[in-house]
């Protein structure tokens, strides 16, 4: 149930309710497929979205922020918003999450213009976004970032 006080989830609930209702299926189980059809073309319009977004220089904190995973982040040993924001875009893992390879969020990187491979916010940039051009300032830019957040917390630097 979207929270009273954020007129976008509002909107998006109205939409939904009312797309439901003007597909006019007639029974509760085409309903309920219908409404998973909607959940899911609603997921795909989001991962387009995270996908412009990360090309606009946001951060996986920050879209973490905007897809309102503070509030179930940050507990003892539970993942930051930015890990769920890249777990919601990356897609479902499963049993074998991690074999043959890590999962990978695609976006294209509009500075240097290579199609970069992001393994979500883990250990740096540098490390995490393989397919950036040699040189390349947007990600020079985010390593310093990365890299001064992380001396200011007392942690270690990104990877080279």
């Amino acid at each position: 149930m979207p929270h009273a006080a954020d007129p976008v989830a509002r909107e998006a609930a109205a939409v939904a309710a009312v797309a439901v209702a003007r597909a006019c299926l007639g029974s509760p189980a085409d309903e309920v497929r219908f409404a998973r059809q909607l959940e899911l073309a609603a997921r795909a319009q989001a991962r387009a979205r995270i996908r412009r977004a990360r090309e606009a220089a946001l951060s996986w904190d920050v879209i973490g922020q905007l897809l309102g995973f503070v509030s179930i982040a940050g507990a003892a040993g539970s993942p930051s918003a930015a890990e769920l924001a890249f777990d919601f875009a990356a897609g479902p893992r499963t049993v074998h999450a991690w074999f043959p390879a890590p999962p990978l969020f695609r976006w294209d990187c509009p500075v240097c213009g290579q199609r970069i491979a992001d393994r979500g916010p883990a250990a740096g940039p540098r490390y995490d976004e393989p397919g950036h051009r040699d040189g390349c300032v947007r990600l020079a830019e985010e390593a310093a970032e990365w890299d001064a957040r992380r001396s200011a917390a007392g942690e270690r630097r990104s990877m080279p």
